[in-house]
């Protein structure tokens, strides 16, 4: 049986800087460029875990304003 990994409603991630707390909302494909790695991945870790972090940075999807 193969694992079915959800994706987020919105193609649009929250990179935070862990070092400085800066914070931006960038698209998917600005992320994998940014780290280098597949979005595939990232999405499943934010599904698994609720966030994508390395020792630099925090990936989270980026809720639409109002939300």
């Amino acid at each position: 049986m193969a694992l079915s990994v959800p994706r987020p409603v919105t193609l649009r991630y929250r990179l935070t800087d862990t070092r400085s707390g800066e914070e931006i909302d960038l698209p998917a494909a600005r992320i994998a460029v940014i780290l280098g790695i597949e979005t595939g991945y990232i999405d499943w870790c934010i599904a698994c875990d609720g966030a994508f972090e390395t020792g630099d940075w925090r990936v989270t999807v980026a809720l639409p304003e109002g939300v």
